[in-house]
């Protein structure tokens, strides 16, 4: 079973321009956002109804003012709360590599002690760093950016011209082969 030129290139074209679709139009994976709650309030429009009745008793506004006075002695009370907090960050420049968070927490013991403790916190770096935040249980909760995609190299620019190249051949070829 003989294919005749014509229908040969036509399928080599639909070949490469499903190719070329592919290279230049890679397919994106879209991450899926956290769920957000709207809170939405209905208003009426129109009242149904409106009644009018006449004054039938005048209101009397009658103010009455109390006073109290609460005499006490003064009391100091010294409060301090738990400090923690950050002391270095450290984001490399490549993704994959080891990011350190490195802490301290006060606490006080009492009768004007306090407890010092240092901490270190390491983690994988999946992209640009965005947030960081430092939980009561000294726990790191870390935000990053979505990383960039990598960039076009020579082999990418190369083959793009190559399917851009054969799409022109063939293309030329199919419109010449009716003469």
């Amino acid at each position: 079973m003989a294919f005749s030129t014509k229908a040969l290139l036509l399928v080599g074209l639909i070949l490469a321009a499903g190719l070329a679709g592919r290279l230049l139009f890679p397919r994106t994976v879209e991450v899926a956002s956290p769920v957000v709650i709207h809170a939405i309030h209905d208003t009426v429009e129109k009242l149904d109804t409106v009644r009018i009745t006449k004054l039938v008793q005048s209101v009397k506004v009658d103010t009455a003012w109390l006073e109290r006075e609460t005499v006490a002695k003064p009391e100091t009370v010294l409060v301090v709360p738990d400090l923690r907090g950050v002391t270095e960050l450290f984001i490399p420049k490549n993704v994959g590599d080891t990011s350190r968070v490195l802490g301290f927490e006060v606490r006080p013991l009492g009768a004007g002690h306090y407890t010092m403790n240092e901490w270190t916190s390491a983690f994988y770096t999946p992209g640009p760093f965005a947030a960081l935040k430092v939980n009561a249980d000294r726990t790191v909760s870390v935000a990053w950016y979505k990383p960039a995609p990598p960039p076009c190299t020579f082999w990418c620019k190369a083959s793009a011209f190559g399917v851009g190249a054969a799409v022109g051949i063939l293309t030329d070829a199919v419109l010449h082969a009716h003469n």
